[in-house]
């Protein structure tokens, strides 16, 4: 019974998943989608990150911005694309970001929650256990390309202003993350992955506290 359960469970997260990749495509893209020097900024006129789209564009990952969305209402966007990690120059890299006006944001290198602004009660004496810290580094291994992805929660009214995701190779100094490494397209097992993901996650809530860690952040 308890795998029967949990067949229907996957098989209602498959079927959302693809409602909502055929809403998604309903959406004409503003802008062309030929340049790869970027990665794909989507507003939405609610808080949960929820079709129909507001707005979808490209932008890098340097003082990214987005307009508020035309609705009196809180708001929310996200930034997702692929990033060309193994071409970096460097094998260790601690992640900083410029979290701009959001009042909650999420920020993920190959899923390693690296930044975060409003939702986890991080404490001084937690700061090394974060992935991407100093003390936590995201190390280079196989993966060549890795899916970097940001979620925002805004007022109504307040654009997204200057977001940047910055990183320090091998104990240099911090740098933005160079466009060059980045486009807009996530394979499609990440997109199937990622559908299934907000499937299960519906109803979940946010704040919470983050798991100890015991190790370094290492991208296979």
């Amino acid at each position: 019974m308890l795998r029967v359960a949990i067949l229907a469970t996957a098989t209602i997260a498959a079927a959302r998943g693809r409602a909502l990749r055929a809403r998604e495509a309903a959406l004409e893209p503003q802008k062309s989608f030929a340049e790869q020097n970027a990665i794909t900024a989507t507003s939405y006129p609610n808080a949960a990150l929820e079709p129909p789209a507001a707005l979808r564009t490209q932008s890098t990952l340097n003082n990214a911005s987005l307009p508020a969305p035309d609705a009196a209402t809180p708001w929310s966007a996200e930034l997702v694309g692929t990033l060309a990690f193994g071409d970096a120059e460097g094998d260790s890299f601690v992640i900083s970001c410029d979290l701009g006006t959001s009042k909650a944001v999420l920020v993920w290198i190959d899923d390693h929650l690296v930044c975060q602004k409003g939702l986890y009660d991080i404490q001084p004496e937690d700061a090394g256990r974060v992935d991407g810290s100093e003390f936590n580094p995201l190390i280079k291994l196989r993966r060549r390309a890795v899916v970097v992805r940001a979620r925002f929660w805004l007022d109504a009214g307040a654009d997204l202003a200057g977001v940047t995701v910055a990183w320090a190779a091998d104990g240099g100094a911090a740098r933005p993350i160079d466009a060059a490494l980045l486009s807009p397209e996530i394979s499609a097992d990440e997109a199937r992955r990622e559908a299934l993901q907000r499937g299960l996650a519906r109803g979940k809530q946010l704040r919470g506290r983050l798991p100890r860690r015991a190790s370094r952040s290492r991208i296979k």
